[in-house]
């Protein structure tokens, strides 16, 4: 795999982690506001603080009703920052063209802006979401669920196979170093046993393997496995070195990944066939709701 493959660029980048921390402390603050303002909890208002010592203006209304003040800047301010995913996807089409900085970071910061602006509009909408509006509200709902769900497609696809061949053969070599210079005994079918029972943990199978499984079955063994990963963690044979286990996941996973990278690569193409009207759809009626308010609002 070349320096400047995407998926590679992607995997450096790890700048996602913060991100969605960022993300998760600015919803936090806006909700504490949402609820001080509308004095559904007993804490003071960072905003009405602030306006107390005169850093914002008096004449200003602060309250989260729609068409108020502070939902008209957050409707602007989240449209703005929907549009700026659209960096992403213009990075990926200009192969011509080599801006500055890694596509795998600009993939971190699309999904981050994917994140922030859908819910800088629900707050926007002061949670009440009716007429025309609710269209592409409602399709922004979606577009944003449906990120997720291709984020976990396209994590199933970072490396391409012979990376993955590569990888798994390193992975090989490093467990058959550790079996035999062991300090109690430790037979090479052990090892591979206790191999195949986490990659079976993990989703996989010897139907997946053989390439038996149809694509649905492929996605819900794979999403289970991650599930029971999260949740309920791995059964590793009491006697396997501490020091092998973190590997050995990272193995069965790989290896899981190496036989339905052409199930994903299928499950992707629909992804980007039902994900794509409904951002377009999203943008058409957002942009009428935009010329109708700006023009009410001139006209008030």
């Amino acid at each position: 795999m070349s320096a400047q493959d995407p998926r590679q660029q992607s995997v450096a980048s790890g700048h996602l982690r913060p991100l969605v921390y960022l993300w998760l402390v600015l919803t936090g603050l806006m909700t504490y506001e949402y609820l001080a303002l509308n004095n559904m909890i007993k804490v003071p208002s960072l905003l009405l603080k602030l306006q107390h010592f005169k850093i914002i203006p008096k004449s200003i209304k602060l309250t989260t009703d729609p068409g108020g003040t502070i939902s008209y800047i957050l409707g602007i301010v989240g449209f703005v920052i929907i549009c700026m995913t659209n960096y992403y996807i213009w990075r990926k089409k200009r192969h011509m063209v080599k801006p500055k900085g890694s596509l795998g970071l600009s993939l971190d910061y699309h999904i981050l802006f994917g994140m922030l602006g859908p819910t800088l509009i629900v707050f926007h909408s002061d949670f009440q979401v009716y007429g025309l509006v609710a269209i592409s509200f409602w399709s922004m709902v979606v577009c944003f669920a449906s990120g997720v769900v291709g984020r976990y497609f396209y994590m199933q696809l970072l490396r391409g196979r012979q990376e993955m061949v590569q990888t798994m053969q390193t992975y090989d070599q490093k467990f058959e170093l550790a079996r035999v210079n062991a300090q109690q005994a430790w037979p090479k079918q052990l090892m591979e046993q206790t191999k195949w029972a986490v990659f079976l943990q993990v989703g996989g199978s010897l139907a997946l393997q053989e390439g038996r499984l149809a694509l649905p079955v492929v996605l819900v063994s794979s999403l289970w496995g991650d599930l029971r990963m999260m949740v309920m963690g791995f059964n590793f044979n009491r006697n396997l070195p501490k020091s092998l286990r973190k590997p050995i996941y990272d193995y069965a996973v790989l290896r899981r990944k190496y036989y339905s990278t052409t199930q994903y690569k299928i499950l992707m193409g629909y992804w980007h066939t039902f994900h794509k009207p409904f951002a377009i759809f999203m943008y058409v009626v957002s942009i009428i709701h935009i010329i109708a308010a700006v023009t009410l609002r001139v006209q008030r």
